[in-house]
Protein backbone atom coordinates (compact mmCIF):
# COMPACT_ATOMS: atom_id res chain seq x y z
CA UNK A 1 0.00 0.00 0.00
CA UNK A 2 1.40 3.21 -0.94
CA UNK A 3 -0.11 6.73 -0.65
CA UNK A 4 1.07 10.34 -0.65
CA UNK A 5 3.29 11.13 1.99
CA UNK A 6 2.70 7.55 3.44
CA UNK A 7 4.72 4.98 4.40
CA UNK A 8 4.63 1.62 2.49
CA UNK A 9 3.35 -1.32 4.23
CA UNK A 10 5.40 -4.53 3.27
CA UNK A 11 4.15 -7.92 5.30
CA UNK A 12 3.17 -7.46 8.40
CA UNK A 13 5.23 -4.43 9.30
CA UNK A 14 5.87 -0.66 7.76
CA UNK A 15 9.04 0.11 6.78
CA UNK A 16 10.20 2.92 9.38
CA UNK A 17 10.25 6.04 7.86
CA UNK A 18 11.78 8.93 9.59
CA UNK A 19 9.43 11.43 8.43
CA UNK A 20 10.65 14.89 9.36
CA UNK A 21 7.51 16.82 11.35
CA UNK A 22 8.00 19.11 9.21
CA UNK A 23 8.28 18.18 6.18
CA UNK A 24 5.71 17.22 3.20
CA UNK A 25 5.49 13.73 4.30
CA UNK A 26 3.79 14.79 7.47
CA UNK A 27 0.97 16.65 6.31
CA UNK A 28 -0.34 13.38 5.61
CA UNK A 29 -1.89 10.41 7.15
CA UNK A 30 1.42 8.32 7.76
CA UNK A 31 0.96 4.40 7.99
CA UNK A 32 3.07 3.65 11.29
CA UNK A 33 2.12 -0.29 11.42
CA UNK A 34 -0.29 -2.02 8.62
CA UNK A 35 -3.64 -0.40 9.09
CA UNK A 36 -2.59 1.89 11.74
CA UNK A 37 -2.00 5.80 11.11
CA UNK A 38 -0.04 8.56 12.76
CA UNK A 39 -2.62 11.11 12.25
CA UNK A 40 -1.38 14.18 14.82
CA UNK A 41 -0.69 17.74 13.78
CA UNK A 42 2.59 19.41 14.19
CA UNK A 43 2.39 22.69 16.64
CA UNK A 44 5.13 24.85 15.52
CA UNK A 45 7.70 25.55 18.15
CA UNK A 46 6.49 23.06 20.67
CA UNK A 47 9.05 20.54 21.60
CA UNK A 48 6.12 18.36 23.30
CA UNK A 49 4.67 17.57 20.37
CA UNK A 50 0.98 15.16 20.99
CA UNK A 51 -0.03 12.55 18.36
CA UNK A 52 -3.31 11.13 17.73
CA UNK A 53 -3.59 7.40 15.93
CA UNK A 54 -6.52 5.76 13.73
CA UNK A 55 -6.60 2.35 13.89
CA UNK A 56 -8.58 1.46 10.43
CA UNK A 57 -10.77 -1.38 11.12
CA UNK A 58 -13.39 -0.38 8.38
CA UNK A 59 -17.00 0.76 10.12
CA UNK A 60 -15.80 0.12 13.49
CA UNK A 61 -12.59 2.54 13.09
CA UNK A 62 -11.16 3.49 16.01
CA UNK A 63 -9.71 7.06 16.81
CA UNK A 64 -7.13 7.09 19.82
CA UNK A 65 -6.07 10.18 21.89
CA UNK A 66 -7.93 12.81 18.94
CA UNK A 67 -5.92 15.68 20.47
CA UNK A 68 -6.77 19.46 21.19
CA UNK A 69 -8.51 22.15 19.68
CA UNK A 70 -5.42 23.31 18.52
CA UNK A 71 -4.75 20.30 16.20
CA UNK A 72 -7.88 18.61 15.41
CA UNK A 73 -9.13 19.65 12.18
CA UNK A 74 -5.76 18.48 10.71
CA UNK A 75 -6.65 15.45 12.55
CA UNK A 76 -9.91 15.08 10.95
CA UNK A 77 -8.09 15.99 7.87
CA UNK A 78 -5.70 13.13 7.90
CA UNK A 79 -8.46 10.41 9.31
CA UNK A 80 -10.59 11.51 5.89
CA UNK A 81 -7.50 10.26 3.80
CA UNK A 82 -8.03 6.64 5.37
CA UNK A 83 -11.96 6.64 5.96
CA UNK A 84 -14.72 8.46 6.15
CA UNK A 85 -15.73 10.71 9.86
CA UNK A 86 -19.22 8.49 9.53
CA UNK A 87 -16.44 4.99 10.24
CA UNK A 88 -15.09 6.10 13.46
CA UNK A 89 -17.45 4.26 15.59
CA UNK A 90 -15.25 4.47 18.83
CA UNK A 91 -12.86 7.48 20.62
CA UNK A 92 -9.98 5.94 23.09
CA UNK A 93 -9.31 8.57 25.84
CA UNK A 94 -6.00 7.02 27.47
CA UNK A 95 -6.79 10.03 30.12
CA UNK A 96 -8.02 13.41 30.86
CA UNK A 97 -5.95 16.03 30.01
CA UNK A 98 -7.02 19.02 27.54
CA UNK A 99 -4.03 17.83 25.08
CA UNK A 100 -6.26 14.83 24.07
CA UNK A 101 -9.59 15.63 25.28
CA UNK A 102 -10.39 18.94 24.49
CA UNK A 103 -11.35 18.51 21.13
CA UNK A 104 -14.43 16.27 22.66
CA UNK A 105 -16.96 18.90 21.84
CA UNK A 106 -15.51 19.00 18.28
CA UNK A 107 -15.75 15.91 17.69
CA UNK A 108 -19.34 15.45 18.88
CA UNK A 109 -19.99 17.93 16.26
CA UNK A 110 -18.56 16.56 13.05
CA UNK A 111 -19.16 12.55 13.99
CA UNK A 112 -22.37 12.07 13.14
CA UNK A 113 -22.95 8.38 13.73
CA UNK A 114 -25.38 7.70 16.60
CA UNK A 115 -23.95 4.61 18.42
CA UNK A 116 -20.43 6.97 18.96
CA UNK A 117 -18.72 5.80 22.00
CA UNK A 118 -15.67 7.25 24.33
CA UNK A 119 -13.91 4.67 25.79
CA UNK A 120 -11.58 4.97 28.78
CA UNK A 121 -10.90 4.14 32.70
CA UNK A 122 -13.36 4.98 34.74
CA UNK A 123 -11.63 7.34 37.12
CA UNK A 124 -10.82 9.94 33.77
CA UNK A 125 -14.92 9.19 32.42
CA UNK A 126 -15.81 10.95 35.94
CA UNK A 127 -14.17 13.42 34.86
CA UNK A 128 -15.13 13.64 30.64
CA UNK A 129 -18.68 13.20 31.62
CA UNK A 130 -18.57 17.15 33.20
CA UNK A 131 -17.93 18.06 29.50
CA UNK A 132 -21.45 17.25 28.36
CA UNK A 133 -20.82 15.75 24.84
CA UNK A 134 -23.56 13.82 23.54
CA UNK A 135 -21.80 10.34 22.93
CA UNK A 136 -21.57 8.24 25.88
CA UNK A 137 -18.62 7.41 27.99
CA UNK A 138 -17.87 3.67 28.23
CA UNK A 139 -14.78 2.12 30.72
CA UNK A 140 -12.39 -0.74 29.69
CA UNK A 141 -13.77 -2.25 33.14
CA UNK A 142 -17.15 -1.93 31.83
CA UNK A 143 -15.60 -3.75 28.35
CA UNK A 144 -13.73 -6.35 30.31
CA UNK A 145 -10.35 -4.61 29.17
CA UNK A 146 -11.11 -5.51 25.48
CA UNK A 147 -13.25 -3.77 22.74
CA UNK A 148 -13.85 -6.04 19.83
CA UNK A 149 -13.42 -4.46 16.25
CA UNK A 150 -15.67 -6.79 14.74
CA UNK A 151 -12.52 -7.44 11.42
CA UNK A 152 -11.24 -10.31 13.55
CA UNK A 153 -8.97 -8.32 15.49
CA UNK A 154 -9.73 -6.92 18.94
CA UNK A 155 -8.10 -4.33 20.86
CA UNK A 156 -6.56 -5.16 24.44
CA UNK A 157 -6.43 -2.90 27.07
CA UNK A 158 -4.35 -2.84 30.41
CA UNK A 159 -4.16 -0.84 33.64
CA UNK A 160 -0.91 0.87 34.52
CA UNK A 161 -1.49 2.40 37.80
CA UNK A 162 0.03 5.97 38.31
CA UNK A 163 1.91 6.08 35.14
CA UNK A 164 1.33 8.61 35.37
CA UNK A 165 -2.15 8.89 37.10
CA UNK A 166 -4.17 6.88 39.15
CA UNK A 167 -6.54 5.42 36.19
CA UNK A 168 -3.22 5.09 33.46
CA UNK A 169 -3.94 2.64 31.13
CA UNK A 170 -2.02 1.24 27.57
CA UNK A 171 -4.02 0.00 24.75
CA UNK A 172 -2.61 -3.21 22.20
CA UNK A 173 -3.78 -4.12 18.78
CA UNK A 174 -2.31 -8.39 18.45
CA UNK A 175 -2.50 -8.20 14.68
CA UNK A 176 0.02 -5.42 14.25
CA UNK A 177 1.56 -5.58 17.73
CA UNK A 178 1.48 -2.52 18.33
CA UNK A 179 1.69 -0.59 22.12
CA UNK A 180 -0.79 2.62 22.32
CA UNK A 181 1.24 3.63 25.69
CA UNK A 182 -0.05 7.29 26.16
CA UNK A 183 2.43 8.74 28.73
CA UNK A 184 4.81 5.61 29.32
CA UNK A 185 7.26 6.18 26.70
CA UNK A 186 6.54 9.79 25.80
CA UNK A 187 8.86 12.78 26.21
CA UNK A 188 10.17 15.72 24.17
CA UNK A 189 10.34 15.77 20.58
CA UNK A 190 13.43 17.79 20.13
CA UNK A 191 15.15 16.41 16.80
CA UNK A 192 11.66 17.08 15.25
CA UNK A 193 10.89 13.95 13.28
CA UNK A 194 8.36 11.50 13.87
CA UNK A 195 10.44 7.96 14.80
CA UNK A 196 13.00 7.77 17.08
CA UNK A 197 15.89 6.84 15.17
CA UNK A 198 18.82 5.94 17.94
CA UNK A 199 19.55 5.26 21.83
CA UNK A 200 20.59 8.52 21.80
CA UNK A 201 17.07 9.41 21.30
CA UNK A 202 16.55 8.17 24.88
CA UNK A 203 17.67 11.50 26.29
CA UNK A 204 14.77 13.37 25.31
CA UNK A 205 12.16 10.21 27.72
CA UNK A 206 14.17 10.40 30.33
CA UNK A 207 13.22 13.78 31.87
CA UNK A 208 9.72 13.17 31.38
CA UNK A 209 9.79 9.82 33.36
CA UNK A 210 12.06 11.42 36.26
CA UNK A 211 9.60 14.11 36.54
CA UNK A 212 6.38 12.39 35.95
CA UNK A 213 6.50 9.07 37.17
CA UNK A 214 6.19 8.44 40.65
CA UNK A 215 8.80 6.26 41.57
CA UNK A 216 11.37 3.43 39.89
CA UNK A 217 9.52 0.68 41.06
CA UNK A 218 6.27 1.97 40.15
CA UNK A 219 7.48 2.63 36.68
CA UNK A 220 9.37 -1.29 36.79
CA UNK A 221 5.88 -2.86 37.68
CA UNK A 222 4.45 -1.51 34.84
CA UNK A 223 7.09 -2.13 32.54
CA UNK A 224 7.33 -5.84 33.60
CA UNK A 225 3.19 -6.13 33.14
CA UNK A 226 3.24 -4.70 29.76
CA UNK A 227 6.15 -7.49 29.00
CA UNK A 228 4.39 -9.94 30.63
CA UNK A 229 0.71 -9.23 28.99
CA UNK A 230 2.28 -8.83 25.62
CA UNK A 231 5.37 -10.57 24.76
CA UNK A 232 5.41 -9.75 21.04
CA UNK A 233 5.84 -5.69 20.86
CA UNK A 234 6.80 -4.44 16.95
CA UNK A 235 6.18 -0.22 18.02
CA UNK A 236 5.43 1.79 20.27
CA UNK A 237 3.35 4.79 19.66
CA UNK A 238 2.86 7.29 23.01
CA UNK A 239 1.01 10.49 22.99
CA UNK A 240 4.40 12.63 23.30
CA UNK A 241 7.73 12.51 21.47
CA UNK A 242 9.20 9.47 18.77
CA UNK A 243 7.26 6.89 18.21
CA UNK A 244 9.73 4.12 19.23
CA UNK A 245 10.37 1.49 16.24
CA UNK A 246 11.02 -2.26 16.66
CA UNK A 247 14.80 -2.09 17.21
CA UNK A 248 14.62 0.00 19.54
CA UNK A 249 11.74 -1.64 21.67
CA UNK A 250 14.29 -3.46 23.81
CA UNK A 251 16.60 -0.69 24.59
CA UNK A 252 13.87 1.51 25.76
CA UNK A 253 12.85 -0.81 27.87
CA UNK A 254 15.64 -1.08 29.48
CA UNK A 255 16.69 2.13 29.72
CA UNK A 256 13.77 3.37 31.65
CA UNK A 257 13.48 0.26 33.74
CA UNK A 258 17.12 2.35 35.41
CA UNK A 259 15.71 5.55 35.94
CA UNK A 260 15.51 6.88 39.59
CA UNK A 261 11.93 8.56 38.86
CA UNK A 262 9.96 10.55 41.89
CA UNK A 263 12.24 13.71 41.58
CA UNK A 264 8.96 15.95 41.26
CA UNK A 265 8.45 15.31 44.62
CA UNK A 266 11.41 16.73 45.85
CA UNK A 267 11.69 19.53 43.80
CA UNK A 268 8.15 20.51 43.23
CA UNK A 269 8.91 23.15 46.27
CA UNK A 270 12.64 23.40 45.10
CA UNK A 271 12.99 25.41 41.98
CA UNK A 272 16.92 25.45 42.43
CA UNK A 273 16.56 21.94 42.55
CA UNK A 274 14.41 21.39 39.38
CA UNK A 275 17.19 23.48 37.57
CA UNK A 276 19.82 21.09 38.77
CA UNK A 277 18.12 18.24 37.44
CA UNK A 278 17.66 19.61 34.32
CA UNK A 279 21.61 21.01 33.78
CA UNK A 280 22.33 17.60 35.09
CA UNK A 281 20.39 16.02 32.10
CA UNK A 282 22.13 18.48 30.15
CA UNK A 283 25.36 17.71 31.33
CA UNK A 284 24.68 13.95 30.39
CA UNK A 285 23.62 14.72 26.89
CA UNK A 286 26.98 16.63 26.08
CA UNK A 287 28.65 13.60 27.25
CA UNK A 288 26.77 11.52 25.35
CA UNK A 289 27.79 14.29 22.43
CA UNK A 290 31.35 14.30 23.06
CA UNK A 291 31.63 10.34 23.08
CA UNK A 292 30.01 10.01 19.73
CA UNK A 293 31.86 9.46 16.52
CA UNK A 294 30.29 12.52 15.13
CA UNK A 295 33.07 15.20 13.19
CA UNK A 296 34.63 17.98 15.30
CA UNK A 297 32.63 20.76 13.33
CA UNK A 298 28.82 18.42 14.17
CA UNK A 299 30.44 17.79 17.71
CA UNK A 300 30.90 21.45 18.44
CA UNK A 301 27.67 22.33 17.05
CA UNK A 302 25.87 20.10 18.98
CA UNK A 303 27.72 20.97 22.19
CA UNK A 304 26.42 25.07 21.62
CA UNK A 305 22.82 24.02 20.98
CA UNK A 306 23.10 21.96 24.10
CA UNK A 307 24.79 24.66 26.14
CA UNK A 308 22.17 27.20 24.88
CA UNK A 309 19.86 25.31 27.30
CA UNK A 310 21.98 25.58 30.13
CA UNK A 311 23.08 29.41 30.03
CA UNK A 312 21.74 32.36 28.19
CA UNK A 313 24.89 32.10 25.65
CA UNK A 314 26.12 34.49 23.55
CA UNK A 315 28.71 33.23 22.00
CA UNK A 316 30.71 29.92 22.18
CA UNK A 317 33.73 28.25 21.10
CA UNK A 318 36.61 25.89 21.64
CA UNK A 319 40.48 26.68 22.10
CA UNK A 320 43.07 23.83 21.75
CA UNK A 321 46.93 24.38 22.27
CA UNK A 322 49.74 22.32 21.52
CA UNK A 323 53.28 23.53 21.88
CA UNK A 324 53.32 27.11 20.48
CA UNK A 325 50.36 26.17 18.19
CA UNK A 326 46.56 27.59 19.28
CA UNK A 327 43.79 26.26 17.05
CA UNK A 328 40.18 27.73 17.52
CA UNK A 329 36.81 25.73 16.55
CA UNK A 330 33.80 27.79 16.54
CA UNK A 331 30.65 28.16 14.25
CA UNK A 332 32.48 30.05 11.65
CA UNK A 333 35.31 28.07 11.67
CA UNK A 334 34.39 24.16 12.21
CA UNK A 335 37.33 22.74 10.70
CA UNK A 336 39.90 24.34 13.10
CA UNK A 337 41.83 28.09 12.12
CA UNK A 338 45.24 29.32 13.73
CA UNK A 339 44.72 32.34 16.54
CA UNK A 340 47.74 34.03 17.43
CA UNK A 341 47.18 33.31 21.42
CA UNK A 342 44.63 32.23 23.86
CA UNK A 343 41.44 34.24 23.48
CA UNK A 344 41.11 36.78 26.23
CA UNK A 345 37.68 36.46 27.27
CA UNK A 346 35.54 39.75 27.38
CA UNK A 347 35.83 41.62 30.75
CA UNK A 348 32.00 42.41 30.28
CA UNK A 349 30.67 39.53 30.37
CA UNK A 350 30.22 36.25 32.36
CA UNK A 351 32.42 33.34 31.12
CA UNK A 352 33.04 29.67 32.45
CA UNK A 353 35.99 28.41 31.32
CA UNK A 354 36.58 24.64 31.81
CA UNK A 355 39.46 23.45 33.26
CA UNK A 356 42.61 22.91 31.46
CA UNK A 357 44.13 19.41 31.56
CA UNK A 358 47.71 19.67 32.69
CA UNK A 359 49.20 17.13 30.36
CA UNK A 360 50.65 18.14 27.00
CA UNK A 361 47.30 18.96 25.30
CA UNK A 362 45.90 22.41 27.05
CA UNK A 363 42.00 22.95 26.08
CA UNK A 364 39.46 25.79 26.94
CA UNK A 365 35.91 25.95 26.11
CA UNK A 366 34.43 29.02 26.29
CA UNK A 367 31.09 29.94 26.79
CA UNK A 368 30.55 33.32 26.83
CA UNK A 369 27.04 34.56 28.60
CA UNK A 370 24.76 37.86 29.00
CA UNK A 371 26.85 40.34 31.39
CA UNK A 372 24.12 40.39 34.44
CA UNK A 373 24.55 35.52 34.37
CA UNK A 374 26.88 33.67 36.84
CA UNK A 375 27.17 30.07 37.28
CA UNK A 376 26.04 28.67 40.21
CA UNK A 377 28.14 26.69 42.33
CA UNK A 378 26.69 23.69 41.44
CA UNK A 379 26.40 24.28 37.77
CA UNK A 380 30.32 24.64 37.30
CA UNK A 381 30.92 21.55 39.35
CA UNK A 382 28.53 19.39 36.50
CA UNK A 383 30.17 21.89 33.70
CA UNK A 384 33.79 20.45 35.08
CA UNK A 385 32.78 16.66 34.60
CA UNK A 386 32.63 17.75 31.21
CA UNK A 387 36.56 17.81 31.25
CA UNK A 388 38.04 14.92 30.98
CA UNK A 389 35.80 13.83 27.81
CA UNK A 390 36.25 17.34 26.55
CA UNK A 391 40.61 16.51 26.93
CA UNK A 392 40.31 12.88 24.99
CA UNK A 393 38.23 14.46 21.84
CA UNK A 394 40.75 17.58 22.07
CA UNK A 395 43.61 15.26 21.66
CA UNK A 396 42.35 13.63 18.63
CA UNK A 397 40.77 16.95 17.11
CA UNK A 398 44.14 18.26 17.38
CA UNK A 399 46.21 14.87 16.14
CA UNK A 400 43.80 14.92 13.22
CA UNK A 401 44.01 18.65 12.19
CA UNK A 402 47.80 18.39 12.69
CA UNK A 403 47.92 15.62 10.24
CA UNK A 404 45.55 17.03 7.61
CA UNK A 405 48.10 20.33 7.89
CA UNK A 406 51.11 17.94 7.60
CA UNK A 407 49.64 16.51 4.32
CA UNK A 408 48.52 19.23 3.01
CA UNK A 409 52.29 20.57 3.61
CA UNK A 410 53.77 17.15 2.00
CA UNK A 411 51.07 18.00 -0.89
CA UNK A 412 52.31 21.60 -1.65
CA UNK A 413 55.46 20.30 -1.72
CA UNK A 414 54.74 17.34 -4.22
CA UNK A 415 53.01 19.23 -6.89
CA UNK A 416 55.01 23.13 -6.37
CA UNK A 417 57.74 23.85 -8.47
CA UNK A 418 60.41 25.23 -5.89
CA UNK A 419 61.98 28.34 -8.23
CA UNK A 420 59.23 29.71 -9.94
CA UNK A 421 56.29 28.94 -7.56
CA UNK A 422 54.13 27.45 -10.30
CA UNK A 423 52.59 24.04 -10.05
CA UNK A 424 54.93 21.09 -11.42
CA UNK A 425 53.76 18.57 -13.79
CA UNK A 426 52.25 16.14 -11.18
CA UNK A 427 49.55 18.66 -10.75
CA UNK A 428 48.07 17.75 -13.53
CA UNK A 429 46.96 14.32 -12.06
CA UNK A 430 44.59 16.52 -9.75
CA UNK A 431 43.18 18.58 -12.20
CA UNK A 432 39.72 18.50 -13.46
CA UNK A 433 38.85 19.04 -16.94
CA UNK A 434 35.34 18.12 -17.17
CA UNK A 435 33.37 21.56 -16.91
CA UNK A 436 34.35 23.87 -20.03
CA UNK A 437 36.31 23.73 -23.39
CA UNK A 438 40.17 24.50 -22.45
CA UNK A 439 43.24 24.81 -24.87
CA UNK A 440 46.17 23.40 -23.82
CA UNK A 441 49.12 25.84 -24.27
CA UNK A 442 53.03 24.58 -24.65
CA UNK A 443 55.16 27.09 -24.16
CA UNK A 444 58.81 27.09 -24.49
CA UNK A 445 61.48 29.79 -23.35
CA UNK A 446 63.13 30.18 -27.04
CA UNK A 447 67.45 29.75 -26.94
CA UNK A 448 67.30 29.29 -23.26
CA UNK A 449 70.86 27.81 -22.93
CA UNK A 450 72.10 31.21 -24.63
CA UNK A 451 70.92 32.70 -21.78
CA UNK A 452 72.54 30.37 -19.42
CA UNK A 453 75.67 30.73 -21.41
CA UNK A 454 76.29 33.66 -21.83
CA UNK A 455 74.72 35.23 -17.90
CA UNK A 456 75.16 32.29 -15.44
CA UNK A 457 72.59 29.85 -14.42
CA UNK A 458 71.68 32.20 -11.38
CA UNK A 459 70.40 34.56 -13.98
CA UNK A 460 68.46 32.41 -16.19
CA UNK A 461 66.93 30.87 -12.93
CA UNK A 462 65.82 34.51 -12.24
CA UNK A 463 64.57 34.69 -16.02
CA UNK A 464 62.65 31.91 -15.40
CA UNK A 465 60.93 33.49 -12.43
CA UNK A 466 60.03 36.43 -14.80
CA UNK A 467 58.66 34.65 -17.16
CA UNK A 468 56.40 32.34 -15.00
CA UNK A 469 55.80 35.67 -13.19
CA UNK A 470 54.37 37.02 -16.78
CA UNK A 471 52.58 33.86 -17.36
CA UNK A 472 50.96 34.66 -14.01
CA UNK A 473 49.13 38.10 -14.81
CA UNK A 474 48.47 36.44 -19.00
CA UNK A 475 46.15 34.12 -17.54
CA UNK A 476 42.77 34.08 -15.05
CA UNK A 477 42.69 33.48 -12.02
CA UNK A 478 40.72 29.70 -13.19
CA UNK A 479 43.21 28.95 -15.34
CA UNK A 480 46.20 26.19 -14.50
CA UNK A 481 49.90 27.15 -15.23
CA UNK A 482 52.32 24.83 -14.64
CA UNK A 483 56.43 24.67 -14.74
CA UNK A 484 56.19 21.86 -17.22
CA UNK A 485 60.15 21.24 -17.42
CA UNK A 486 63.26 23.01 -17.58
CA UNK A 487 62.30 26.38 -19.49
CA UNK A 488 58.86 24.88 -20.90
CA UNK A 489 55.38 25.22 -19.54
CA UNK A 490 51.71 24.33 -19.73
CA UNK A 491 48.86 26.40 -19.84
CA UNK A 492 45.43 24.75 -19.43
CA UNK A 493 42.94 27.74 -20.17
CA UNK A 494 39.24 27.83 -20.46
CA UNK A 495 37.72 28.92 -23.92
CA UNK A 496 35.40 31.64 -23.83
CA UNK A 497 31.52 30.64 -25.30
CA UNK A 498 30.96 32.03 -28.68
CA UNK A 499 34.53 32.12 -30.15
CA UNK A 500 35.73 29.58 -32.11
CA UNK A 501 38.60 27.12 -30.79
CA UNK A 502 41.29 27.91 -33.44
CA UNK A 503 40.69 31.54 -33.02
CA UNK A 504 40.17 32.00 -28.90
CA UNK A 505 43.19 29.61 -28.97
CA UNK A 506 45.04 31.71 -31.11
CA UNK A 507 44.39 34.97 -29.27
CA UNK A 508 45.80 33.58 -26.11
CA UNK A 509 48.70 32.31 -27.12
CA UNK A 510 49.44 35.75 -28.81
CA UNK A 511 48.58 37.67 -25.64
CA UNK A 512 50.63 35.53 -23.45
CA UNK A 513 53.78 35.88 -26.60
CA UNK A 514 53.72 39.24 -26.67
CA UNK A 515 53.56 39.81 -23.03
CA UNK A 516 56.32 37.86 -22.39
CA UNK A 517 58.49 39.91 -25.72
CA UNK A 518 57.53 43.16 -23.86
CA UNK A 519 59.65 41.91 -20.70
CA UNK A 520 62.35 44.82 -19.09
CA UNK A 521 65.23 42.63 -17.97
CA UNK A 522 67.61 45.25 -18.16
CA UNK A 523 67.84 44.79 -13.68
CA UNK A 524 68.80 41.10 -14.54
CA UNK A 525 71.47 42.35 -17.03
CA UNK A 526 69.78 40.82 -19.88
CA UNK A 527 69.87 43.23 -22.56
CA UNK A 528 68.34 41.11 -25.39
CA UNK A 529 64.66 40.42 -25.50
CA UNK A 530 63.21 37.32 -24.55
CA UNK A 531 60.76 35.23 -26.60
CA UNK A 532 58.78 31.76 -26.58
CA UNK A 533 57.29 30.02 -28.67
CA UNK A 534 53.49 28.13 -28.37
CA UNK A 535 52.22 24.71 -29.44
CA UNK A 536 48.31 24.59 -28.90
CA UNK A 537 46.10 21.86 -29.14
CA UNK A 538 42.26 21.74 -27.82
CA UNK A 539 41.61 19.76 -25.02
CA UNK A 540 38.56 16.86 -25.92
CA UNK A 541 39.50 15.99 -29.13
CA UNK A 542 40.68 13.07 -27.57
CA UNK A 543 38.09 12.48 -24.80
CA UNK A 544 39.25 14.83 -22.57
CA UNK A 545 43.26 12.75 -21.79
CA UNK A 546 44.99 15.51 -20.94
CA UNK A 547 48.55 13.15 -21.53
CA UNK A 548 47.44 13.47 -25.50
CA UNK A 549 46.43 16.88 -25.16
CA UNK A 550 49.74 17.93 -23.97
CA UNK A 551 51.07 15.42 -26.41
CA UNK A 552 49.34 17.22 -29.13
CA UNK A 553 50.57 21.10 -28.01
CA UNK A 554 53.96 19.77 -27.89
CA UNK A 555 53.72 18.08 -31.65
CA UNK A 556 52.66 21.49 -32.64
CA UNK A 557 55.15 23.72 -30.96
CA UNK A 558 58.01 21.82 -32.88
Amino acid sequence: MECAGRDITRGSRVVVDLVPLHSESARHAVEVAPRVWWVGDVVEDDPFQCHAYLIEAGERSVLIDPGSSLTIEVTLRKVQEVVSLDSIATIVLHHSDPDICDSLHVLADRLHRPDLTAVTEWRAALLLRHMAVRFPFVSVEELGWQLDLRDGRVLQFLLTPYLHFPGAFVTYEPRSASLFSSDLFGGFNRAHRLWADAEDDFEDLRQFHEHYMPSREILMAGLAAISARFPQLDCVFPQHGYLIPHRLVPSMFEQLGKLECGVMLASRSDGHLAQLLAAAAGVRRIEGILESDRSPAAMLAAVGDELSLLVPLQEFWAELGHADTVVRFDPMHPDGVVVDSWTAPDDCCSVIVLPQGHDMWRVAIVVQTVRTWAPSAELAALLAMLTLPIRHVAAEVMRAWQFRGRERALREVAVSDPLTGLANRRALDDLDLHQARRAVLMIDIDHFKAVNDSFGHAVGDAVLREVATVLTSSVRLHDTLVRYGGEEFVAIVALDDGVGDVPGTMAIANRIRLAVHGMDLTALGVDTPITVSIGAAVLGVHGGDIRIAIEDADSALY
